[in-house]
């Protein structure tokens, strides 16, 4: 759980820095590059869980209810956390 809790800390800074660069990926795709393990292009229930904070709910996240959390539903998880994002 440690390594998970460095990977967010980690894409939590990449975000950041994104905002300065504006040829830099979307704050989601960083993410997503770390944290879909299996680098498919959406986090799964188990990398979702792996991640996330005890009593976060997959379901909440699963907007169309495919199983999966895609870029744009992570983008929306983002938004809610952190209501400036860089566009």
């Amino acid at each position: 759980m440690a390594s998970a809790s460095v990977a967010v800390i980690a894409a939590v800074l990449a975000l950041l820095v994104a905002g300065c660069d504006p040829e830099a990926p979307s704050p989601e795709g960083q993410l997503l590059d770390v944290l879909d393990s299996d680098h498919d292009g959406w986090l799964s229930r188990a990398e979702f869980e792996h991640c996330a904070y005890p009593g976060t709910r997959f379901v909440d996240f699963d907007e169309d209810g495919d199983d999966r959390v895609d870029h744009r539903e992570l983008r929306a998880l983002l938004e809610t956390v952190s209501p400036v994002l860089p566009r």
